[in-house]
């Protein structure tokens, strides 16, 4: 027959990290939420002080885990380089480059199927974009070489409003009248917005009150993409209820007032800490731990997932977790999922969440979350 013994080693995690790696859940308006309601998530690096923001590279993703996006941010997390945007099947759908979170450049667009559909260039300020060639479904040039007349969709980058845009360019210049036409409702269309250009000098526009025409603006108003950016705007915003306004937390410091999240502002990972003064610890130290692990862990979980054939096995599972502030142990993982078997993988996972309350570590005086890594090695051996 075979026995089973395994070894429990504990580290700590204690390396000095001003950003990490994390996942963050959206929803589909791009706000964060709590995974059980995502239908995207991003991995990237949460630079975490007196406020907290993206850096380093980043990667969004489809919940069905098809990448979304994927760009880099600045150390002072403005978006900045090329970012490429994907359809759901991996198509290509616009690439560009942004300047301190502001379109810059030839931006590319393209069809769900391939095929190209506009290149458009910005100078820095998404309002004064300009359409340098946009090609219809049928491969028909609307406009080329930064000339033609068009009616094409179009959607405001602030605003996330979808409009039908009809207008003129000549030699890369706004010319005569340009409409954008909203949606009013399922059966009615009309002209939302109306500016009126002269060899691309502005010269007045108007916005509808739903009956008529007023003049209110002096100045370009509506920044036009030919995708759509609600995310750009909502990222680092949260999804809330009515209940109020909370303050959000980020790795125990206080970073700005905002409205009660709905679902929890991140997954838990956001704010914890890798260097404490006071290391969270389980309740009556490292052999009342050990003392756990060893009543609790089921030992025979490995031998009942090997086959018959094999006679001797070793398999060490790394679970890394965190030490809520109030003690709960939450976001346990396992580190090397793509190594041994997995019920023995889920055997640790599982007592290792149920391990009870423990003491929170302590910085400046306050508890904090924390990592830490917890390996346990199984080893099956015939008699």
């Amino acid at each position: 027959m075979k026995s089973v013994s395994f070894f429990i080693f504990f580290i700590v995690i204690n390396e000095l990290a001003f950003s990490q790696q994390d996942t963050i859940y959206y929803n589909s308006q791009w706000q964060i939420c709590g995974k059980g309601i995502a239908s995207f998530y991003r991995i990237g690096s949460v630079a975490v002080g007196k406020e907290w923001h993206f850096t380093d590279s980043v990667r969004d993703y489809y919940i069905s885990n098809r990448i979304q996006m994927e760009g880099f941010y600045s150390k002072d997390g403005f978006r900045d380089g090329l970012f490429s945007f994907y359809y759901p099947d991996g198509n290509l759908e616009a690439q560009g480059r942004f300047v301190k979170d502001r379109f810059y450049g030839n931006w590319q667009f393209y069809y769900p199927e391939g095929k190209r559909k506009a290149r458009v260039y910005y100078s820095g300020d998404a309002i004064a974009f300009t359409i340098v060639e946009y090609i219809d479904e049928e491969g028909n040039y609307l406009v080329k070489d930064g000339t033609g007349k068009f009616l094409i969709p179009v959607t405001d980058l602030y605003g996330d409003v979808n409009y039908l845009l009809k207008g003129e360019i000549i030699n890369g210049e706004r010319e005569g009248a340009w409409e954008y036409t909203g949606l009013v409702n399922e059966n009615n269309t009309q002209i939302k917005h109306k500016e009126v250009y002269n060899e691309g000098k502005f010269k007045r526009g108007e916005s509808s009150s739903g009956e008529e025409f007023y003049r209110d603006y002096d100045k370009p108003k509506v920044a036009a993409t030919f995708m759509s950016f609600k995310k750009i705007n909502n990222t680092e915003t949260f999804a809330v209820s009515e209940s109020g306004n909370v303050d959000i937390i980020l790795n125990n410091r206080k970073l700005f007032p905002s409205y009660n999240p709905t679902y929890g502002n991140t997954r838990d990972t956001i704010g914890a800490m890798t260097n404490v003064e006071i290391e969270a610890a389980f309740p009556g130290g490292y052999l009342a731990w050990r003392k756990f692990l060893e009543q609790n862990l089921k030992a025979d979980i490995l031998t009942n997932s090997l086959p018959a054939s094999i006679k001797n096995y070793k398999q060490t599972v790394q679970v890394r977790f965190i030490v809520c502030e109030d003690g709960t142990v939450c976001n346990v993982e396992v580190a090397n999922k793509n190594e041994g078997f997995k019920p023995v993988q889920d055997e640790a996972r599982r007592v290792i969440s149920r391990s009870g309350k423990w003491v929170p570590a302590v910085h400046e005086g306050k508890n904090v979350k924390s990592f830490h890594t917890q390996l346990i090695t199984f080893i099956a051996t015939s008699e």
